[in-house]
């Protein structure tokens, strides 16, 4: 990244901060707060019930990399947990908060201040078995919706501004194309690019996959029912019927309609929202990779789909193709509901069962 490009990437994230500090935003996180001890706690658990799941309890020969580690706290718990500091690694993009872990962890932890998508690591320095699972998913959506969904939409987002650039990929946005073949899978999981221009962008689809993930781990520690919810995607799991409300795209303070779920997921995208900002609704977050611009028909699509990772992709194409995600829609047994600019909302056969008004 060029000194230009990382100061602006710099200060967005500082501005961000500022704002999050004249909000009082860290009152949240207070241990004065009883409940926030016990979120805490939780967290810990969970977190730790993921890393032995996944590495056993015995942390001894596993490197570790986080990548947003802040003031070290998960370095510091990690070591706890019999990590031992010289294979634990922690990248942040704030100089601040290096130096704040630099004083707070042991000097054996590798602790450097850099741009995430730009690491010091080597190949299979670290395991990333879950990403081949998003990337073979969002392959096979891309060509089965003939690159209505395509992860390497990254260069398009860049030129409109809602990524960040590196000096090198000034061009890189100018002509769209439906290139199938750019993403090659290997039988070891790594991943190739076929051409160095390309760039991704797993927005669309990673956070149905984490909620997917959370209600695996649910299941597999006793949880025989529930709703993980992360804003937006959610995914209902166990015999139990869940009432879940949809939020109105065009008004998001009030909610458009209930659904009643059983052991299934839902996603929705649609205009951007920041409740601690303010009422309204800014532009469409959906951006069409061949017209390089946001959808204008659509405004709020909802999918239902066995998972939550499939759900939340459907909605992009959703709210792309309208009505012409039908068939797409009918091989991943999903269905929708759509609300259009014109104030029209249309929903698939299947939501005509379970679907109220909202409360």
């Amino acid at each position: 990244m060029d000194e230009i490009v990382q100061q602006g990437e710099l200060s967005r994230i500082r501005t961000a901060y500022e704002h999050r500090q004249a909000c009082r935003w860290d009152r949240r996180y207070t241990i004065a707060e009883k409940g926030n001890v016990l979120r805490t706690e939780e967290v810990q658990r969970r977190m730790l019930d993921l890393i032995v799941g996944r590495f056993g309890s015995d942390l001894s020969g596993t490197r570790i990399l986080e990548v947003g580690c802040g003031s070290g706290y998960w370095l510091r718990q990690l070591i706890q947990w019999g990590a031992p500091p010289v294979n634990l690694f922690g990248v942040d993009l704030l100089a601040d908060r290096i130096a704040a872990a630099r004083e707070l962890c042991p000097s054996a932890v590798h602790l450097d201040c850099a741009d995430a998508s730009r690491l010091r690591f080597s190949d299979g320095s670290f395991g990333v078995y879950y990403a081949a699972a998003v990337l073979e998913t969002a392959i096979a959506l891309q060509r089965e919706s003939n690159g209505t969904f395509d992860i390497a939409v990254a260069p398009v987002l860049q030129k409109l501004g809602r990524l960040p650039r590196h000096g090198d990929e000034t061009e890189l946005a100018a002509v769209a194309t439906r290139n199938f073949e750019a993403i090659e899978l290997q039988h070891d999981c790594r991943v190739r690019f076929r051409d160095r221009s390309v760039r991704i962008d797993l927005g669309g689809i990673a956070k149905g996959f984490a909620v997917d993930r959370a209600v695996d781990v649910l299941r597999a520690r006793g949880q025989w029912h529930g709703v993980v919810n992360a804003g937006g995607d959610l995914a209902a799991f166990g015999p139990r019927q869940q009432a879940i409300h949809i939020r109105d795209p065009r008004e998001p303070r009030r909610s458009l309609c209930q659904v009643a779920i059983t052991d299934t997921a839902l996603a929705s995208s649609g205009r951007s929202f920041d409740p601690f900002e303010a009422a309204h609704v800014s532009g469409a977050p959906v951006i069409d990779p061949m017209t390089q611009a946001p959808t204008t028909d659509i405004v709020g699509a909802t999918v239902r789909a066995p998972s939550c990772m499939i759900a939340d992709a459907l909605t992009k194409i959703v709210m792309i193709s309208g009505e012409g995600a039908g068939e797409l829609l009918a091989q991943y047994q999903a269905g929708a509901l759509v609300v259009f600019k014109s104030g029209d909302v249309r929903i698939t056969p299947d939501w005509h069962n379970g679907i109220g008004a909202a409360a």
